[in-house]
């Protein structure tokens, strides 16, 4: 193997091998000899699921936090098929708040098994989710549908995030992701009416897209307004 590498990066260099490992502690090590032999090249489990979520909610919270599905009365998720995989306990929450009667919410370009018993399925654009989040964030500011008191106790940076959204209107979000503007305005305003016991599921799915990171702050933003 090494004889082959050594060919690999003198032919075509090192930016022509990747490295990859499944998650632990193994996976240090490879990308050590990833840096070592030059490659920016690496990946793991991390890279395919929730790296952007992870690292959206360690730079604006400090830390991961959990859902507590079973008592959500309102739920919207952005591709996050809880039906399907990922955590079999919150297929579960999932299962009993539904029976509660809690609204589920899905926008996917695909009719997954979770869009198939959501009360409503909305065939977003691929990668109009942050538009869609954004104007949702404006909306939420633009009615004062907020929490005002829990925002001025426990975040910073309201005033810089109102000025980000002040454009982002459901009208310019629905040409940004096939999401009728009404649609955007409506599932805000629902959403608003059952807080706390609301979730914009943050998901798994491929990190590291153009917008995954954005998009997961804006998820986070959203719960916590």
């Amino acid at each position: 193997p090494a004889a082959h590498l050594h060919a690999r990066y003198a032919h075509e260099g090192p930016e022509s091998v990747a490295f990859s490992s499944k998650a632990g502690s193994l996976s240090s090590h490879l990308f050590h000899l990833a840096t070592a032999f030059g490659s920016p090249n690496t990946f793991t489990h991390a890279s395919t699921c929730p790296a952007g979520k992870a690292i959206a909610a360690k730079v604006m919270m400090g830390g991961d936090l959990a859902m507590d599905i079973a008592n959500t009365r309102y739920l919207v998720s952005f591709g996050h098929n809880l039906y399907e995989g990922i955590e079999v306990a919150d297929t579960h929450e999932l299962m009993t708040a539904q029976e509660k009667g809690a609204k589920m919410v899905s926008f996917d370009p695909r009719l997954s098994i979770f869009s198939s018993k959501a009360d409503e399925w909305h065939a977003i654009r691929p990668g109009g989710d942050l538009a869609v989040l954004l104007a949702m964030c404006h909306v939420m500011i633009d009615e004062q549908l907020y929490d005002a008191s829990f925002v001025e106790r426990y975040t910073s940076g309201f005033e810089q995030l109102a000025q980000a959204v002040k454009e982002t209107t459901p009208e310019w979000a629905a040409a940004q992701a096939d999401v009728p503007a009404d649609v955007i305005v409506r599932v805000t305003r629902e959403l608003a009416a059952c807080a706390p016991h609301a979730i914009v599921s943050p998901g798994h799915r491929a990190t590291f897209s153009q917008e995954e990171i954005d998009m997961r702050r804006m998820i986070f933003t959203l719960n916590v307004l």
